[in-house]
């Protein structure tokens, strides 16, 4: 048995970091570039920025293993986006409380979950006829070819719910008068890429306990940032805004673009003195891994694919166009200097796409990423 193997499989994690955003918290671009940071200082401002919010976080009850199922995706679990007309509420000039006060009931039923809201927002011409496509495909009794300003639908977005779930509350609000419909958003599309830049996380639901972006001069009335009404029995936990957005805002998956190169490097900055560019590497899959692992203990991982028979070159391939049309979750260093991070990534079918979790190792010095798991 390689040693080396089985030092990765047991050496206990040191650090680990479910999710860090930077994509549109513009704070770390600015002082990177005005300050010309270097890795090693990088490393070093992420790690005083997550020290204090173990510091928050403790003193409000709460420790940051809590938040690992929220932020971290689960092959078991998906992401929906439920749509209401607010031209079809009853307070139009207030909709948004309307609609999320209309949800509340159903989002506090999950224990841990988080919430994003706002308006569907996007003006070029070609990006609006293909979002109403999509919204014809998945709702194709209403018409939307007339709705050339998308921002009349308004959006609540769940993660950490089951299908079922969705489907539930869906029925529960095919009542009401505003009510669109809902889109699993598991597998990607461009309404999703769209909605990862245009809505916010409103709040983060643990439990009894209410987790929000507040100003930190502004902590006494953190009920005010809030777009809807909480019953007795829920605490509000304002959080600092720039601790919230970098490490507990759950990052909805999206096509990759050139933003996202910077987001990889300052993620992985949590775990590393040096700026990791992940463009460059190439994806390690060991034969007896893909032989005994992939096709015969989880045969079913590559088999709902179609995908058993692809040689490893292909299915490295496949990984390699897919790798960088996402982002990286539950970074995590081991005591041996190891780097591990999960990622989503989909594989095409000859009629669908399908979700794949993988978990790699990355070997900074062969400029590889090494499969550990995928299913």
């Amino acid at each position: 048995m390689d040693e080396n193997k089985v030092v990765l499989n047991t050496a206990p994690v040191i650090k680990e970091f479910y999710s860090i955003d930077t994509r549109d918290l513009m704070t770390w671009e600015v002082i990177y570039k005005a300050y010309n940071l270097s890795g090693k200082q990088m490393h070093n401002e992420i790690l005083a920025l997550y020290d204090q919010m173990n510091l928050d976080l403790e003193s409000n009850g709460l420790k940051y293993s809590d938040f690992k199922k929220v932020l971290v995706p689960d092959k078991n679990k998906t992401e929906a986006c439920f749509i209401f007309d607010s031209e079809m509420t009853c307070n139009t000039s207030f909709y948004g409380y309307e609609i999320l006060n209309k949800m509340l009931p159903y989002i506090l039923e999950q224990e841990k979950i988080a919430v994003f809201i706002g308006d569907i927002i996007y003006t070029k011409p070609e990006g609006v006829i293909l979002i109403q496509k999509e919204l014809h495909n998945n709702f194709p009794k209403r018409d939307f070819s007339k709705d050339n300003m998308l921002n009349k639908y308004f959006v609540v977005y769940l993660n950490n719910i089951t299908t079922n779930k969705m489907n539930q509350i869906k029925e529960k609000l095919s009542d009401y008068q505003a009510f669109v419909g809902a889109i699993d958003m598991a597998i990607s599309c461009f309404l999703k890429d769209v909605l990862s830049v245009c809505i916010g996380q409103e709040f983060v639901k643990i439990g009894n306990k209410i987790i929000t972006s507040v100003p930190e001069d502004d902590f006494e009335h953190a009920s005010g940032y809030l777009h809807c009404t909480l019953p007795d029995g829920y605490e509000i936990i304002p959080i600092n805004e720039d601790i919230y957005s970098t490490f507990l805002c759950y990052k909805i998956a999206r096509s990759f673009n050139s933003n996202d190169i910077l987001d990889q490097q300052f993620g992985l900055s949590s775990v590393c003195s040096n700026y990791i560019d992940l463009s460059g590497f190439t994806i390690e899959i060991e034969d007896e891994k893909l032989k005994n692992y992939l096709q015969t203990k989880k045969a079913g991982t590559l088999q709902q694919a179609g995908l058993t028979s692809l040689s490893k070159e292909s299915l490295i391939k496949k990984i390699e166009e897919a790798i960088n049309t996402n982002t990286l979750y539950d970074i995590r260093l081991r005591s041996n200097g190891v780097i591990l991070f999960f990622t989503q990534i989909e594989l095409i079918t000859t009629n669908r796409k399908i979700r794949y979790i993988l978990s790699l190792e990355v070997k900074v010095d062969e400029k590889k990423l090494r499969v550990i798991t995928m299913y």
